[in-house]
Order: structure tokens, then C-alpha cells, then sequence
């Protein structure tokens, strides 16, 4: 009788367990094992990662290898998405991949994250210069933006570098020889036609990259320098005794406040600087200053700058120094 009780009846085991095929909520899974690169594929990998599967609504970081594994993923086509934007000084944005992943495997992948452009300093000061135009002085007075940029994925990854203030645009230009970024803009460009009206106001600098990843940064313009010194011309002597006038005018307080660079220069085609020093300041609106080498014969030009602690700066019309030959034996 027992017999024949268990061949007439059909015996159904428990199905609760999720990895029986026969509940209702089973699904095949496997597991998916990532590696995230940066760009350059000689560099190592990137710690610190995250990656995310927003379908699962499950998230890891990348070990110091750089991977992460995730178990008992649902075997399917999973879209995966990666990113660093945490305080680290490289950032790197979101880039992702789909990935198919399948029963009772590990899935084995990678991402390469494009890392986004540093700024590391920026900079706007004011370029004054007093010129002669036909018989008459005319002064210039412009701005001067310059920024120190690099990208991780490297110099050939850099796009452009963009400056703007309310209605004005411009990109700067790559100084190969110095590794900055700069361009001049006019003072008459600027709001109400003087640069003097953008005085702590926000600059705003932006690098971009290939892929049109970028980051920004903002600085002040603190001073336009007006103001240019007035030199006078010297001849007879190889080691001329230079002296100039200036008067401080509204933007320098005091003479701690900046320092005249003094440069001279042949005055032929090639314009080759043959002596340059720093000069400080007299505590009246003249000054001098004692050549400390023997010039060659010859005709010479010199000028005299004045830059303040933060650069900005205004440069004097060029003057003469003539240095007579030896006398004959």
C-alpha cells in the first residue's frame, strides 16, 4: 500500500531557493570582473573608480590595481559606467560600455577613462606701453591673460584654452618655447572702453580637450598701470650712469609696492638684450642706476619697465645710448 501511495501521487520539492531553475524568480547569473585604464595605455591602471551598473543598482571602487569584481551579476547585457570626480588632483570623466555577461562565467572587460584637463595657475594683469607715432605718443594699454595648462593623457590631448568675461571670448594661443597659453586683449574691448572697469571683476578660464572635457578657473585683475617712466639719452661712455623719472601716480602707493626691470639692447635688426637688472625704486621720482659692465662701441637702445607684486606692468619708450670707439693708439 505505501507502494502504491508514492507511485500515484507526484512529489514537488521546495522551489524557494533563488538558483532553482524551477522559481519563479530564478534567473541566470554569472560575474563581470573590471579593469579601468586612463587614456595613455602605457600608464597604469586608475585606483579610486567609480564604477556603477545603475540597472542593479550596484556600485564598486577600483582597487590599487585598478579593477573591480562584481559576483552574481544577472546574465544579460548590462550597461556600465565609470568615473573619478573626487577630490584627487586627476579627474576623469564618465565614459561607459555595455557589457554581455553570461550564465555561470566571469566576464572579463575594460574602460579607458579619459582624465580632464589642469589648470594649474591663471593669470590677467595689465600691459601699458607708450609709443611714438608720428612725432606723437600714443599709449596702449591691454590686457594680458596667460594660463599654465597640462593634461594627463598628455599635450596632444589639449585643445584649446578659452577665455571669457561678460561679452568678450577669445582663445589663447600655445607659447611652445614657454608652455602657456596667452593672448592680449585691448583696454577699449572691455566694458565701457577701459580696461580700468574690469578691476575685481572675474576672469573666467576654461581648457578644453579633444573630446571637449574641460575645467575652469577664475582670478581678478588688481591694477592698471598708467603711468610710464620718462628716460634720458647717454652717450661718451661705456659704463653710462642711466637715470629716469617716474611719478607713482593713483596706482602705486609706495615703492614697495614694485620695481623698475632696466634692459638694453643693441640697436640693430636683431635687438639682442646685452644687460638687464632689477632695480629698486628711489624713494623720489628720480632715479638712477650704474651700469655694472663695459659696454662694446656701438649704438644701444634701453627701456625701462615698471611691474608691480603681481605683474601687471607698463614699459618707457626706448632711448639712445651711443658708446664712442677707443681712442687710437
Amino acid at each position: 500500500m505505501v507502494l502504491v501511495w508514492f507511485v500515484g501521487c507526484e512529489w514537488d520539492p521546495d522551489h524557494s531557493n533563488p538558483f532553482d531553475p524551477d522559481n519563479p524568480n530564478y534567473e541566470e547569473i554569472g560575474n563581470l570582473r573590471l579593469k579601468v585604464y586612463p587614456l595613455d595605455r602605457h600608464a597604469d591602471p586608475i585606483p579610486g573608480v567609480t564604477v556603477l551598473i545603475s540597472e542593479l543598482g550596484r556600485f564598486e571602487i577600483t582597487d590599487e590595481s585598478g579593477q573591480v569584481f562584481f559576483d552574481q551579476v544577472p546574465a544579460d547585457t548590462l550597461k556600465v559606467v565609470a568615473y573619478r570626480n573626487d577630490n584627487s588632483e586627476i579627474v576623469y570623466a564618465r565614459d561607459s560600455i555595455e557589457v554581455i555577461v553570461e550564465p555561470y562565467k566571469t566576464k572579463f572587460d575594460s574602460l579607458r577613462l579619459d582624465a580632464v584637463p589642469i589648470i594649474d595657475s591663471c593669470k590677467v594683469n595689465s600691459v601699458t606701453l607708450i609709443e611714438d607715432s608720428s612725432g606723437y605718443d600714443i599709449t596702449k594699454v591691454s590686457a594680458r591673460l596667460t594660463a599654465w595648462v597640462r593634461d594627463p593623457d598628455g599635450i596632444l590631448d589639449l585643445d584649446s584654452v578659452v577665455f571669457s568675461f561678460p561679452e568678450i571670448r577669445r582663445k589663447l594661443s600655445y607659447n611652445l618655447d614657454s608652455l602657456f597659453w596667452r593672448t592680449d586683449i585691448p583696454s577699449e574691448e572691455f566694458p565701457g572702453g577701459d580696461l580700468r572697469n574690469t578691476i575685481l571683476k572675474f576672469f573666467t578660464f576654461e581648457a578644453f580637450d579633444k573630446t571637449k572635457n574641460f575645467t575652469h578657473a577664475e582670478t581678478l585683475l588688481g591694477r592698471v598701470i598708467n603711468g610710464v617712466p620718462r628716460l634720458y639719452p647717454h652717450s661718451g661712455s661705456a659704463t653710462p650712469l642711466l637715470d629716469w623719472t617716474y611719478l607713482l601716480y593713483n596706482q602705486l602707493p609706495n615703492i614697495e609696492s614694485f620695481n623698475y626691470l632696466l634692459r638694453i639692447y643693441t640697436a640693430d635688426a636683431e635687438r639682442d638684450t646685452v644687460y638687464q637688472r632689477i632695480v629698486v625704486p628711489d624713494e623720489s621720482s628720480y632715479n638712477t642706476h650704474q651700469i655694472e659692465k663695459e659696454l662694446d662701441y656701438g649704438d644701444y637702445f634701453y627701456q625701462v619697465w615698471v611691474i608691480d607684486l603681481f605683474g601687471n606692468m607698463s614699459r618707457s619708450k626706448p632711448e639712445t645710448i651711443e658708446v664712442p670707439p677707443p681712442p687710437p693708439n
